[in-house]
């Protein structure tokens, strides 16, 4: 029922026109439209029945999310603005939202903050803007908002603790703004499956035996030389992706982690820990060592190369974001999707890395209507649970040939790990010496044979210990 309510959404608001012209404010709206459900949206996500009357909810978006108009061919921004009229006719209260941009709203927010004076009732923004708003003293914590219910499985847990300093949640987000296609994991060409005589593979993901050693298995199998002894990409790899990323992505999906919190809880750069070196030496033994992956190093040509190997049976996986699933849609042969690969049998969860550009929702600091706030996040929290990712899944279906893959699709994107160091201190003055500092070295490994990460994080590791310590306040 909810798949038949999904396609019939998409349907009534296809037919729907959004006018947004050259005003900075622009009111989502949409033609009046009935629905096959008689009871009222608040009454079945168990809200309040509540009367906002006469108030305005201002948002300032940083993303598109509340303000772009067009709406073609995006099902998700469709079913957004049904959202929208839905809240605006059982509340009373109108919805106004700003178009902005990182370095509108970050300056705008600043000047009208400390003149003490509010700047909007929501601010959406992509997640690394935390760590300016956070240093800048212009947020407002919500924990104890109003109506919101944080315990519901739309509020993604992973971003709600990533977005908990010192106890105080600054910002939230979840179904209500999906994530999926912000995310990397593996797809692989199941022609070369095929004929490597590769088992289920999503079987051993449903049993949770795809891991490490599994993955390093089939790439070593789908190597293969075209005959001239020249690895070229005329050959076929076992992996290709943009450069670094395949390294990173399977170091957080095995329990990698570049900051950690101490027996005092407080936080430390971690890459040299016992369990980080140990996936390391993994990774550049088995993966960059082995080259088991087509270097795709130099500008976009790793772009290019993707595009062009994976279709045509050159790779086995290939690490991308969703994105993907456009790209390849009209292959000739199939593809499927995984996760990626877990440590070992022990590791209990499939993990991915969560990206620093999730959009986020921040109150500011001299924010006044916080009951509406409330209202409005957790109606659209659970408005997104019921419709938005049912209308995602049904375009991802038009993608795929089976619901396997979508099955896959969910497992891939599902467990988001999201470092609150490296969100918090993304694009600040910070940012270089704590998060680059670590990475830099993870990377200058991977790049580099006979690098000892050891070696070159003992220098820095003291300064960016005393800077983490400044900054939260220990």
């Amino acid at each position: 029922m909810k798949r038949f309510f999904a396609t019939l959404l998409v349907f009534l608001m296809a037919i729907s026109m959004v006018a947004c012209g050259d005003k900075p404010a622009t009111t989502p709206s949409t033609t009046p439209s009935t629905t096959p459900d008689a009871d009222s949206y608040h009454a079945k996500y168990g809200l309040p029945d509540v009367d906002f009357s006469g108030k305005t909810l201002e948002i300032i978006d940083g993303t598109g999310w509340a303000s772009k108009a067009s709406l073609e061919g995006d099902h998700n921004q469709i079913a957004r603005f049904e959202m929208f009229q839905q809240f605006e006719e059982e509340t009373g209260a109108t919805i106004v939202a700003s178009e902005s941009s990182y370095t509108t709203l970050i300056t705008e927010a600043q000047s009208y903050t400390m003149s003490g004076d509010k700047y909007g009732d929501i601010w959406l923004d992509m997640g690394w803007t935390l760590g300016q708003f956070y240093t800048s003293d212009l947020l407002k914590p919500m924990n104890d908002l109003k109506y919101l219910d944080t315990t519901k499985d739309y509020w993604h847990p992973s971003i709600l603790e990533t977005f908990t300093i010192n106890g105080n949640l600054y910002g939230v987000s979840g179904d209500i703004a999906p994530i999926d296609n912000l995310s990397f994991m593996l797809f692989y060409n199941k022609s070369v499956a095929e004929e490597l005589q590769l088992p289920d593979l999503y079987q051993l993901v449903r049993d949770g035996d795809w891991t490490f050693d599994k993955f390093i298995e089939y790439c070593e199998k789908a190597m293969k030389d075209n005959g001239d002894n020249v690895w070229t990409a005329e050959d076929r790899y076992g992996l290709g992706g943009p450069p670094s990323t395949i390294e990173q992505e399977l170091f957080y999906s095995m329990g990698g982690y570049f900051y950690n919190i101490d027996e005092n809880g407080k936080y430390y750069c971690a890459t040299i820990d016992a369990h980080n070196t140990k996936i390391i030496d993994l990774i550049t033994a088995n993966v960059r060592d082995n080259h088991l992956s087509y270097d795709l190093s130099g500008g976009e040509t790793w772009e290019v190369n993707t595009k062009e190997m994976f279709p045509t049976d050159r790779l086995l996986f290939c690490c991308y974001a969703a994105s993907g699933l456009e790209l390849w849609k009209e292959m000739t042969s199939d593809f499927g999707l995984l996760p990626m690969p877990k440590l070992n049998k022990e590791q209990k969860e499939y993990r991915n890395g969560g990206t620093q550009a999730v959009f986020t929702f921040f109150i500011g600091k001299n924010a006044d209507q916080l009951d509406l706030t409330g209202y409005f996040l957790e109606f659209c929290g659970a408005y997104a649970d019921d419709v938005l990712q049912t209308v995602s899944d049904t375009h991802y279906e038009t993608l795929f040939r089976d619901e396997d893959s979508l099955e896959m699709l969910h497992l891939a994107f599902g467990n988001p790990y999201f470092e609150r160091v490296t969100v918090m201190l993304a694009n600040t003055a910070e940012y270089s010496v704590l998060f680059n500092t670590a990475q830099a070295a993870f990377n200058y490994t991977m790049a580099t044979p006979g690098a000892s990460i050891t070696s070159l994080y003992e220098a820095s590791i003291e300064a960016v210990n005393l800077k983490l310590a400044e900054l939260f306040g220990y």
